[in-house]
Protein backbone atom coordinates (compact mmCIF):
# COMPACT_ATOMS: atom_id res chain seq x y z
CA UNK A 1 0.00 0.00 0.00
CA UNK A 2 1.10 3.16 -0.92
CA UNK A 3 2.18 6.02 1.27
CA UNK A 4 -0.49 8.10 -0.10
CA UNK A 5 -2.99 5.57 0.63
CA UNK A 6 -2.24 5.47 4.33
CA UNK A 7 -2.46 8.81 4.91
CA UNK A 8 -5.58 9.03 3.01
CA UNK A 9 -7.09 5.79 5.01
CA UNK A 10 -5.80 7.91 8.66
CA UNK A 11 -7.71 11.21 7.37
CA UNK A 12 -10.76 9.64 6.93
CA UNK A 13 -10.74 7.60 9.75
CA UNK A 14 -9.85 10.36 12.24
CA UNK A 15 -12.40 12.60 10.02
CA UNK A 16 -14.96 9.98 10.93
CA UNK A 17 -13.99 9.88 14.77
CA UNK A 18 -14.55 13.28 15.10
CA UNK A 19 -17.50 14.10 13.09
CA UNK A 20 -19.23 11.33 15.32
CA UNK A 21 -18.01 12.65 18.52
CA UNK A 22 -19.53 16.41 17.30
CA UNK A 23 -22.72 14.80 16.04
CA UNK A 24 -22.73 13.28 20.16
CA UNK A 25 -21.93 16.54 21.69
CA UNK A 26 -24.71 18.29 19.63
CA UNK A 27 -27.41 16.37 20.74
CA UNK A 28 -25.86 15.81 24.27
CA UNK A 29 -27.25 17.55 27.72
CA UNK A 30 -26.27 17.45 30.99
CA UNK A 31 -28.69 17.91 33.73
CA UNK A 32 -27.55 19.93 36.62
CA UNK A 33 -29.67 20.79 39.52
CA UNK A 34 -32.93 20.24 37.67
CA UNK A 35 -31.90 22.49 34.40
CA UNK A 36 -30.53 21.46 31.36
CA UNK A 37 -27.54 22.50 29.86
CA UNK A 38 -26.42 22.42 26.49
CA UNK A 39 -22.62 21.04 26.33
CA UNK A 40 -22.18 21.95 22.47
CA UNK A 41 -24.29 22.95 19.28
CA UNK A 42 -23.13 23.33 15.71
CA UNK A 43 -24.51 25.93 13.22
CA UNK A 44 -26.79 25.59 10.56
CA UNK A 45 -27.89 28.76 9.23
CA UNK A 46 -30.78 27.23 7.49
CA UNK A 47 -32.14 26.65 10.76
CA UNK A 48 -31.94 29.86 12.39
CA UNK A 49 -35.41 30.52 11.68
CA UNK A 50 -36.62 27.56 13.20
CA UNK A 51 -35.19 28.66 16.72
CA UNK A 52 -36.98 30.56 19.44
CA UNK A 53 -39.64 31.13 17.16
CA UNK A 54 -42.16 28.57 18.89
CA UNK A 55 -45.21 30.06 20.02
CA UNK A 56 -45.12 30.61 24.13
CA UNK A 57 -48.36 29.46 25.67
CA UNK A 58 -49.19 32.46 28.20
CA UNK A 59 -51.63 31.19 30.58
CA UNK A 60 -53.83 33.71 32.82
CA UNK A 61 -53.02 32.55 36.20
CA UNK A 62 -53.35 35.01 39.17
CA UNK A 63 -50.38 32.95 41.17
CA UNK A 64 -48.31 34.46 44.07
CA UNK A 65 -46.23 36.40 41.57
CA UNK A 66 -49.13 38.07 39.82
CA UNK A 67 -50.61 38.91 43.21
CA UNK A 68 -47.92 40.62 44.39
CA UNK A 69 -47.33 42.60 41.64
CA UNK A 70 -50.97 43.89 40.98
CA UNK A 71 -51.79 44.09 45.13
CA UNK A 72 -48.42 45.44 46.91
CA UNK A 73 -49.28 47.40 49.68
CA UNK A 74 -47.88 51.25 49.77
CA UNK A 75 -45.93 52.60 51.80
CA UNK A 76 -48.51 53.89 54.50
CA UNK A 77 -50.24 50.85 54.73
CA UNK A 78 -47.21 49.08 54.90
CA UNK A 79 -46.03 51.57 57.94
CA UNK A 80 -49.58 50.72 59.82
CA UNK A 81 -49.31 46.39 58.96
CA UNK A 82 -45.73 46.55 60.19
CA UNK A 83 -47.47 48.54 63.51
CA UNK A 84 -49.89 45.53 63.89
CA UNK A 85 -47.50 42.63 63.66
CA UNK A 86 -45.16 44.15 65.86
CA UNK A 87 -47.84 44.94 68.81
CA UNK A 88 -49.36 41.23 67.88
CA UNK A 89 -45.93 39.71 68.60
CA UNK A 90 -45.66 41.13 72.01
CA UNK A 91 -49.11 40.36 73.05
CA UNK A 92 -48.71 36.78 71.78
CA UNK A 93 -45.47 36.45 73.78
CA UNK A 94 -46.47 38.01 77.28
CA UNK A 95 -48.52 36.36 79.67
CA UNK A 96 -51.27 38.00 80.57
CA UNK A 97 -51.05 39.93 77.20
CA UNK A 98 -54.64 38.94 76.63
CA UNK A 99 -57.53 39.91 78.59
CA UNK A 100 -60.87 38.96 78.67
CA UNK A 101 -62.01 42.16 78.26
CA UNK A 102 -60.34 45.67 77.15
CA UNK A 103 -60.82 47.76 80.66
CA UNK A 104 -60.63 51.38 79.22
CA UNK A 105 -62.08 53.03 82.32
CA UNK A 106 -59.50 51.72 84.62
CA UNK A 107 -55.40 52.11 84.67
CA UNK A 108 -53.97 49.98 81.75
CA UNK A 109 -50.19 49.24 81.21
CA UNK A 110 -50.46 49.10 77.00
CA UNK A 111 -50.25 47.76 74.89
CA UNK A 112 -53.01 45.00 75.90
CA UNK A 113 -55.48 42.78 73.85
CA UNK A 114 -58.19 40.62 74.08
CA UNK A 115 -58.95 37.23 71.17
CA UNK A 116 -62.01 35.43 70.43
CA UNK A 117 -62.24 32.41 68.42
CA UNK A 118 -65.24 31.73 65.77
CA UNK A 119 -65.32 28.65 64.05
CA UNK A 120 -61.83 27.97 62.74
CA UNK A 121 -60.83 31.39 62.90
CA UNK A 122 -58.80 33.53 65.69
CA UNK A 123 -59.95 37.21 66.24
CA UNK A 124 -57.14 39.20 67.85
CA UNK A 125 -58.29 43.15 69.26
CA UNK A 126 -55.25 45.20 70.07
CA UNK A 127 -54.74 48.59 71.41
CA UNK A 128 -51.32 50.08 70.74
CA UNK A 129 -51.57 53.27 72.01
CA UNK A 130 -53.68 56.13 73.47
CA UNK A 131 -53.43 59.76 73.71
CA UNK A 132 -54.85 62.39 75.74
CA UNK A 133 -56.42 65.17 73.86
CA UNK A 134 -58.93 67.48 75.40
CA UNK A 135 -61.55 65.94 77.10
CA UNK A 136 -60.89 63.20 74.49
CA UNK A 137 -58.55 60.41 73.99
CA UNK A 138 -57.23 59.20 70.69
CA UNK A 139 -56.46 55.21 70.79
CA UNK A 140 -55.08 53.06 67.63
CA UNK A 141 -56.36 49.82 67.66
CA UNK A 142 -55.82 46.81 65.59
CA UNK A 143 -57.30 43.84 64.64
CA UNK A 144 -55.67 40.64 63.10
CA UNK A 145 -58.04 37.37 61.62
CA UNK A 146 -56.09 34.51 61.52
CA UNK A 147 -57.65 31.99 59.27
CA UNK A 148 -57.24 28.82 57.19
CA UNK A 149 -59.14 30.59 54.35
CA UNK A 150 -57.50 33.18 53.45
CA UNK A 151 -54.36 31.10 51.73
CA UNK A 152 -55.57 28.49 49.12
CA UNK A 153 -52.75 25.91 50.48
CA UNK A 154 -54.76 25.70 53.77
CA UNK A 155 -52.14 27.24 55.34
CA UNK A 156 -52.73 29.71 58.24
CA UNK A 157 -52.57 33.63 56.98
CA UNK A 158 -53.30 36.80 58.76
CA UNK A 159 -55.32 39.56 57.72
CA UNK A 160 -54.56 43.16 59.99
CA UNK A 161 -57.31 45.88 60.38
CA UNK A 162 -56.90 49.30 61.95
CA UNK A 163 -57.69 53.13 62.64
CA UNK A 164 -55.38 55.27 64.75
CA UNK A 165 -58.07 57.68 65.83
CA UNK A 166 -60.68 55.90 67.70
CA UNK A 167 -62.36 58.60 69.56
CA UNK A 168 -63.01 57.58 73.82
CA UNK A 169 -64.46 59.75 75.79
CA UNK A 170 -63.16 61.11 79.54
CA UNK A 171 -64.97 58.11 81.25
CA UNK A 172 -63.78 55.25 78.79
CA UNK A 173 -66.57 54.84 76.67
CA UNK A 174 -66.31 54.85 72.32
CA UNK A 175 -67.59 57.45 71.06
CA UNK A 176 -69.87 56.14 67.94
CA UNK A 177 -69.29 52.99 66.63
CA UNK A 178 -65.38 52.33 66.43
CA UNK A 179 -64.43 50.04 63.05
CA UNK A 180 -61.16 49.13 62.16
CA UNK A 181 -60.38 48.58 58.37
CA UNK A 182 -58.86 46.60 56.53
CA UNK A 183 -55.11 48.50 55.54
CA UNK A 184 -54.92 47.51 51.84
CA UNK A 185 -56.90 45.37 49.27
CA UNK A 186 -56.05 41.56 49.96
CA UNK A 187 -56.18 38.79 46.97
CA UNK A 188 -57.36 35.53 48.06
CA UNK A 189 -56.92 32.71 45.27
CA UNK A 190 -60.26 30.06 45.03
CA UNK A 191 -60.62 27.15 42.93
CA UNK A 192 -56.66 26.59 42.44
CA UNK A 193 -55.19 30.26 40.75
CA UNK A 194 -57.91 30.72 38.69
CA UNK A 195 -60.07 33.22 40.73
CA UNK A 196 -59.65 35.63 43.30
CA UNK A 197 -61.84 37.36 45.77
CA UNK A 198 -60.68 40.81 46.48
CA UNK A 199 -61.23 42.15 49.93
CA UNK A 200 -61.35 46.45 49.34
CA UNK A 201 -59.32 48.03 52.17
CA UNK A 202 -60.10 51.48 52.96
CA UNK A 203 -57.25 53.01 53.75
CA UNK A 204 -56.97 56.10 50.94
CA UNK A 205 -53.26 55.93 49.97
CA UNK A 206 -53.10 59.83 49.28
CA UNK A 207 -54.61 61.01 52.74
CA UNK A 208 -54.11 57.89 54.91
CA UNK A 209 -57.88 58.63 55.57
CA UNK A 210 -60.11 55.96 56.37
CA UNK A 211 -63.40 54.96 54.69
CA UNK A 212 -65.76 52.03 55.18
CA UNK A 213 -65.30 49.45 52.63
CA UNK A 214 -63.97 46.36 54.54
CA UNK A 215 -64.05 46.47 57.95
CA UNK A 216 -64.37 45.43 61.39
CA UNK A 217 -66.97 46.35 64.40
CA UNK A 218 -65.58 45.65 67.91
CA UNK A 219 -65.91 46.81 71.76
CA UNK A 220 -63.92 46.37 74.83
CA UNK A 221 -64.80 42.09 74.95
CA UNK A 222 -63.10 42.10 71.14
CA UNK A 223 -64.22 41.32 67.84
CA UNK A 224 -68.19 41.75 66.97
CA UNK A 225 -68.24 41.39 63.00
CA UNK A 226 -66.87 41.72 59.62
CA UNK A 227 -68.49 44.00 56.89
CA UNK A 228 -66.98 42.58 53.46
CA UNK A 229 -66.78 44.95 49.86
CA UNK A 230 -65.24 42.29 47.62
CA UNK A 231 -64.72 42.13 43.96
CA UNK A 232 -64.35 38.29 42.34
CA UNK A 233 -61.83 38.31 39.01
CA UNK A 234 -62.20 35.34 37.11
CA UNK A 235 -59.12 33.79 34.98
CA UNK A 236 -59.49 33.83 31.12
CA UNK A 237 -58.99 30.24 31.60
CA UNK A 238 -62.29 29.78 33.61
CA UNK A 239 -64.72 32.50 31.76
CA UNK A 240 -64.40 34.69 29.14
CA UNK A 241 -66.55 38.20 29.40
CA UNK A 242 -69.15 39.03 27.05
CA UNK A 243 -70.72 42.39 25.94
CA UNK A 244 -74.18 43.59 25.61
CA UNK A 245 -74.03 42.90 21.81
CA UNK A 246 -72.90 38.97 22.57
CA UNK A 247 -69.37 39.75 21.38
CA UNK A 248 -66.72 37.87 23.22
CA UNK A 249 -63.83 40.72 24.59
CA UNK A 250 -60.55 40.05 23.80
CA UNK A 251 -58.35 40.99 26.61
CA UNK A 252 -60.84 41.66 29.64
CA UNK A 253 -61.78 39.54 32.35
CA UNK A 254 -65.19 38.45 34.11
CA UNK A 255 -65.13 40.70 37.28
CA UNK A 256 -68.25 41.23 39.61
CA UNK A 257 -68.44 42.37 43.13
CA UNK A 258 -70.39 42.22 46.49
CA UNK A 259 -70.53 43.45 50.05
CA UNK A 260 -72.00 41.76 52.80
CA UNK A 261 -71.53 41.29 56.60
CA UNK A 262 -70.47 38.31 58.39
CA UNK A 263 -69.81 37.43 61.68
CA UNK A 264 -66.83 34.89 60.28
CA UNK A 265 -64.29 34.80 57.94
CA UNK A 266 -65.50 31.17 57.66
CA UNK A 267 -69.20 31.51 56.61
CA UNK A 268 -69.31 33.32 53.60
CA UNK A 269 -72.52 32.94 51.71
CA UNK A 270 -73.54 35.73 49.41
CA UNK A 271 -75.98 36.20 46.27
CA UNK A 272 -74.40 37.75 43.57
CA UNK A 273 -74.81 39.33 39.37
CA UNK A 274 -72.35 38.37 37.17
CA UNK A 275 -72.14 39.69 33.11
CA UNK A 276 -72.79 37.67 29.84
CA UNK A 277 -70.02 35.08 29.88
CA UNK A 278 -68.99 32.38 27.54
CA UNK A 279 -66.44 29.49 28.36
CA UNK A 280 -63.46 28.59 27.16
CA UNK A 281 -63.73 26.10 24.12
CA UNK A 282 -67.55 27.58 23.46
CA UNK A 283 -66.29 31.18 22.31
CA UNK A 284 -69.63 31.99 20.57
CA UNK A 285 -71.79 30.24 23.35
CA UNK A 286 -73.01 32.44 25.56
CA UNK A 287 -74.27 31.93 29.27
CA UNK A 288 -76.65 34.78 31.04
CA UNK A 289 -77.36 34.46 34.62
CA UNK A 290 -79.66 36.88 36.41
CA UNK A 291 -78.42 35.88 40.20
CA UNK A 292 -75.95 33.13 41.58
CA UNK A 293 -74.21 31.84 45.25
CA UNK A 294 -70.61 32.36 46.03
CA UNK A 295 -69.92 30.13 48.75
CA UNK A 296 -67.08 30.57 50.57
CA UNK A 297 -67.83 28.82 53.54
CA UNK A 298 -66.45 25.26 55.34
CA UNK A 299 -69.25 25.05 58.05
CA UNK A 300 -72.99 25.28 55.44
CA UNK A 301 -73.26 24.54 51.81
CA UNK A 302 -76.43 26.28 49.91
CA UNK A 303 -75.62 24.07 47.19
CA UNK A 304 -78.09 20.99 47.08
CA UNK A 305 -76.64 17.43 46.48
CA UNK A 306 -78.90 17.27 43.20
CA UNK A 307 -77.25 20.59 41.61
CA UNK A 308 -73.96 19.47 41.37
CA UNK A 309 -73.00 17.31 37.75
CA UNK A 310 -74.01 13.65 38.06
CA UNK A 311 -70.14 11.85 39.55
CA UNK A 312 -68.96 14.88 41.04
CA UNK A 313 -67.77 13.14 43.98
CA UNK A 314 -63.90 13.35 42.98
CA UNK A 315 -64.01 17.38 43.21
CA UNK A 316 -65.80 17.36 46.45
CA UNK A 317 -64.02 16.91 50.11
CA UNK A 318 -64.68 13.17 51.22
CA UNK A 319 -67.36 12.67 54.05
CA UNK A 320 -67.47 16.91 53.86
CA UNK A 321 -69.35 18.39 50.76
CA UNK A 322 -70.46 21.22 52.83
CA UNK A 323 -66.48 22.57 52.52
CA UNK A 324 -66.88 22.65 49.12
CA UNK A 325 -65.83 26.66 48.18
CA UNK A 326 -67.00 28.29 44.47
CA UNK A 327 -70.06 29.58 42.45
CA UNK A 328 -73.32 27.79 42.07
CA UNK A 329 -75.35 28.86 39.63
CA UNK A 330 -79.23 27.03 39.70
CA UNK A 331 -80.59 28.68 36.04
CA UNK A 332 -79.47 30.11 33.03
CA UNK A 333 -80.17 31.32 29.79
CA UNK A 334 -77.96 29.51 26.64
CA UNK A 335 -77.42 31.28 23.78
CA UNK A 336 -76.69 29.07 20.58
CA UNK A 337 -73.76 30.37 18.30
CA UNK A 338 -75.02 32.79 15.88
CA UNK A 339 -75.07 30.80 13.25
CA UNK A 340 -77.98 28.93 14.74
CA UNK A 341 -80.32 32.03 13.36
CA UNK A 342 -83.93 32.86 13.21
CA UNK A 343 -85.43 33.47 9.68
CA UNK A 344 -88.03 36.02 11.11
CA UNK A 345 -85.95 38.02 13.63
CA UNK A 346 -82.29 38.71 14.61
CA UNK A 347 -83.02 37.88 17.90
CA UNK A 348 -80.13 35.30 19.50
CA UNK A 349 -81.56 31.98 20.06
CA UNK A 350 -81.51 30.33 23.60
CA UNK A 351 -82.82 27.93 25.94
CA UNK A 352 -82.77 27.46 29.46
CA UNK A 353 -80.84 25.47 31.44
CA UNK A 354 -80.07 24.41 35.78
CA UNK A 355 -77.45 24.51 37.83
CA UNK A 356 -73.69 25.59 36.63
CA UNK A 357 -70.80 25.25 38.70
CA UNK A 358 -67.53 27.01 39.06
CA UNK A 359 -65.31 26.01 41.10
CA UNK A 360 -61.25 24.61 41.75
CA UNK A 361 -62.44 22.45 38.79
CA UNK A 362 -63.48 25.08 36.06
CA UNK A 363 -67.03 25.06 34.48
CA UNK A 364 -69.26 21.84 35.23
CA UNK A 365 -72.79 21.38 33.91
CA UNK A 366 -74.95 19.04 31.87
CA UNK A 367 -77.86 21.87 29.96
CA UNK A 368 -80.30 20.56 27.54
CA UNK A 369 -83.19 22.03 26.52
CA UNK A 370 -86.00 21.45 23.97
CA UNK A 371 -88.46 23.15 21.71
CA UNK A 372 -85.67 25.53 20.83
CA UNK A 373 -85.92 27.03 17.35
CA UNK A 374 -89.34 26.13 15.08
CA UNK A 375 -88.84 24.97 11.41
CA UNK A 376 -90.58 27.68 9.75
CA UNK A 377 -88.40 29.77 11.38
CA UNK A 378 -85.31 28.24 11.66
CA UNK A 379 -82.49 28.69 8.96
CA UNK A 380 -79.68 26.89 8.00
CA UNK A 381 -78.52 28.51 4.82
CA UNK A 382 -81.27 28.59 2.51
CA UNK A 383 -82.53 25.13 4.21
CA UNK A 384 -85.26 25.31 6.75
CA UNK A 385 -84.39 23.95 9.97
CA UNK A 386 -85.65 23.29 13.47
CA UNK A 387 -83.40 23.07 16.50
CA UNK A 388 -86.18 20.30 19.02
CA UNK A 389 -84.03 19.46 20.92
CA UNK A 390 -80.18 20.01 22.51
CA UNK A 391 -77.69 19.16 25.34
CA UNK A 392 -74.21 20.52 25.94
CA UNK A 393 -72.24 18.86 29.19
CA UNK A 394 -69.42 20.74 30.47
CA UNK A 395 -66.56 18.89 33.35
CA UNK A 396 -63.90 20.53 34.72
CA UNK A 397 -63.80 23.21 31.64
CA UNK A 398 -63.74 20.22 29.39
CA UNK A 399 -66.77 20.13 26.54
CA UNK A 400 -67.27 16.21 27.17
CA UNK A 401 -70.62 16.06 25.01
CA UNK A 402 -72.63 18.08 23.04
CA UNK A 403 -75.45 17.60 20.19
CA UNK A 404 -78.65 18.82 19.13
CA UNK A 405 -81.43 17.14 16.91
CA UNK A 406 -84.44 18.23 14.85
CA UNK A 407 -85.62 18.51 11.53
CA UNK A 408 -84.77 20.03 7.89
CA UNK A 409 -86.50 20.64 4.98
CA UNK A 410 -84.42 20.24 1.36
CA UNK A 411 -84.54 23.44 -0.57
CA UNK A 412 -86.03 21.27 -3.63
CA UNK A 413 -88.91 19.89 -1.23
CA UNK A 414 -92.07 21.95 -0.35
CA UNK A 415 -91.25 24.75 2.35
CA UNK A 416 -92.93 24.78 5.62
CA UNK A 417 -94.99 27.78 6.49
CA UNK A 418 -97.08 26.58 9.78
CA UNK A 419 -96.15 26.46 13.34
CA UNK A 420 -96.82 22.68 15.08
CA UNK A 421 -98.46 22.51 17.94
CA UNK A 422 -97.31 19.90 19.65
CA UNK A 423 -101.08 20.09 21.74
CA UNK A 424 -103.03 19.10 19.24
CA UNK A 425 -100.42 17.48 15.92
CA UNK A 426 -97.57 16.28 17.51
CA UNK A 427 -98.89 12.94 19.31
CA UNK A 428 -96.38 9.96 20.95
CA UNK A 429 -96.82 8.48 17.51
CA UNK A 430 -95.17 11.22 16.20
CA UNK A 431 -92.28 11.16 18.51
CA UNK A 432 -88.55 9.59 17.49
CA UNK A 433 -85.80 8.91 20.08
CA UNK A 434 -82.40 8.98 18.79
CA UNK A 435 -79.26 7.23 20.93
CA UNK A 436 -77.12 10.53 21.11
CA UNK A 437 -74.76 8.77 23.31
CA UNK A 438 -74.78 6.80 26.60
CA UNK A 439 -75.63 9.52 28.68
CA UNK A 440 -78.42 10.37 26.42
CA UNK A 441 -80.30 7.51 25.39
CA UNK A 442 -84.11 8.84 25.38
CA UNK A 443 -83.13 11.69 23.23
CA UNK A 444 -86.60 12.61 21.79
CA UNK A 445 -87.36 15.05 18.49
CA UNK A 446 -90.74 15.78 17.97
CA UNK A 447 -92.12 16.39 14.43
CA UNK A 448 -95.17 15.76 12.85
CA UNK A 449 -96.03 13.06 10.53
CA UNK A 450 -98.11 15.88 8.24
CA UNK A 451 -94.92 16.61 7.25
CA UNK A 452 -93.45 13.86 5.26
CA UNK A 453 -90.80 16.42 3.37
CA UNK A 454 -89.48 16.54 6.68
CA UNK A 455 -86.07 15.08 7.53
CA UNK A 456 -85.27 14.17 11.13
CA UNK A 457 -81.76 13.95 12.06
CA UNK A 458 -79.54 14.47 15.20
CA UNK A 459 -76.28 16.55 14.99
CA UNK A 460 -72.88 15.56 16.53
CA UNK A 461 -71.09 18.34 17.01
CA UNK A 462 -67.37 19.20 16.36
CA UNK A 463 -66.44 22.22 18.88
CA UNK A 464 -62.87 22.86 17.34
CA UNK A 465 -63.45 22.86 13.70
CA UNK A 466 -67.52 23.80 13.88
CA UNK A 467 -68.55 21.11 11.70
CA UNK A 468 -71.49 19.40 12.43
CA UNK A 469 -72.85 15.79 10.93
CA UNK A 470 -76.23 15.02 11.08
CA UNK A 471 -77.45 11.36 10.39
CA UNK A 472 -80.93 11.83 8.93
CA UNK A 473 -84.33 9.59 9.10
CA UNK A 474 -87.28 10.54 7.07
CA UNK A 475 -91.03 10.82 8.19
CA UNK A 476 -91.85 9.24 5.39
CA UNK A 477 -91.26 9.46 1.41
CA UNK A 478 -89.88 12.40 0.07
CA UNK A 479 -91.47 14.47 -2.21
CA UNK A 480 -89.57 16.91 -5.47
CA UNK A 481 -92.61 18.92 -6.94
CA UNK A 482 -89.90 19.97 -9.12
CA UNK A 483 -88.85 16.72 -10.69
CA UNK A 484 -92.71 14.98 -9.74
CA UNK A 485 -90.87 12.51 -7.77
CA UNK A 486 -90.80 10.76 -4.63
CA UNK A 487 -87.33 9.85 -2.84
CA UNK A 488 -87.02 6.78 -0.15
CA UNK A 489 -83.47 7.15 1.37
CA UNK A 490 -81.39 4.49 3.27
CA UNK A 491 -80.09 4.82 6.56
CA UNK A 492 -76.36 5.61 5.57
CA UNK A 493 -77.79 9.43 4.09
CA UNK A 494 -76.57 12.02 5.83
CA UNK A 495 -75.47 15.97 5.80
CA UNK A 496 -72.80 18.29 6.44
CA UNK A 497 -73.38 21.49 8.06
CA UNK A 498 -69.82 23.50 7.47
CA UNK A 499 -70.00 27.48 9.65
CA UNK A 500 -68.26 29.49 7.15
CA UNK A 501 -68.37 33.57 8.47
CA UNK A 502 -71.13 32.72 11.00
CA UNK A 503 -73.32 31.12 8.60
CA UNK A 504 -74.12 27.71 7.86
CA UNK A 505 -72.86 25.80 4.51
CA UNK A 506 -74.47 22.44 3.97
CA UNK A 507 -74.33 19.25 1.89
CA UNK A 508 -77.02 16.83 1.65
CA UNK A 509 -75.87 13.40 0.45
CA UNK A 510 -78.87 10.97 0.25
CA UNK A 511 -78.59 7.49 -0.88
CA UNK A 512 -81.96 5.35 -1.77
CA UNK A 513 -84.81 5.12 -4.55
CA UNK A 514 -86.26 7.63 -6.67
CA UNK A 515 -89.82 7.38 -7.95
CA UNK A 516 -90.30 9.40 -10.90
CA UNK A 517 -93.44 10.11 -11.41
CA UNK A 518 -93.39 12.51 -15.02
CA UNK A 519 -97.38 12.32 -15.80
CA UNK A 520 -97.70 16.32 -16.99
CA UNK A 521 -100.84 16.00 -19.22
CA UNK A 522 -101.56 12.14 -18.50
CA UNK A 523 -103.58 9.90 -16.12
CA UNK A 524 -102.05 8.67 -12.75
CA UNK A 525 -99.93 5.74 -14.07
CA UNK A 526 -100.42 2.40 -12.88
CA UNK A 527 -98.75 0.14 -10.22
CA UNK A 528 -96.78 -1.28 -13.35
CA UNK A 529 -95.41 1.90 -14.96
CA UNK A 530 -94.16 2.87 -11.23
CA UNK A 531 -92.10 0.41 -10.89
CA UNK A 532 -90.59 0.85 -14.46
CA UNK A 533 -89.84 3.95 -13.91
CA UNK A 534 -88.48 3.73 -10.03
CA UNK A 535 -84.62 4.47 -10.41
CA UNK A 536 -82.19 3.16 -7.76
CA UNK A 537 -79.03 5.40 -6.83
CA UNK A 538 -76.55 3.14 -5.40
CA UNK A 539 -74.18 3.57 -3.19
CA UNK A 540 -71.89 5.27 -5.97
CA UNK A 541 -74.44 7.41 -7.28
CA UNK A 542 -75.60 9.76 -4.63
CA UNK A 543 -78.09 12.53 -4.70
CA UNK A 544 -75.56 15.67 -4.08
CA UNK A 545 -77.94 18.56 -2.75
Amino acid sequence: MSMKKVIFLVLLFTGLYVYSNTDKDSLSAVENNNKITIVKTKKFPSLNKYINNSPIIKRDLFDAEFRKANYKMDSVATGMQDQAIDLFKILDETTGGYLTKIKLKEPTILPVGTQKTVGNSVYSLGLLSLELHGDEYSATFFIRISSPKLNANGQQKELYLGATDIRIDHKGNFIGEPKLTLLSDVAIPFSGDKNLLILKGGLDKKTGAITEKTYASFDCNGFKELHIEADILFSRETIIPVGDDFEVKPKDRVVTNFSLTVSSMDDIIVGISMPKFSVPGLDDTIFEVNTLVFDFSNTRNLTAPSEFPPNYEEFLVPGNPAAWTGISIKNIKIYLPKHFKNRTNKDRIFFEGKNMIIDNAGVSGEFSGNNILPLKDGAAGKWQFSVNSMYINIRANEITGAGFGGAIILPISKEVTTTLDKDTEIGTKDKISFDFDEEHKKFEILISKKYPQALVYKAMMDLDSKEYSLLVSPMGELEFPAFSGKLTIASNSYIELKVVKSKFEGKAVLSGSFDVDARIGKKAPTKEEKEKKKATIGSAEKVFI
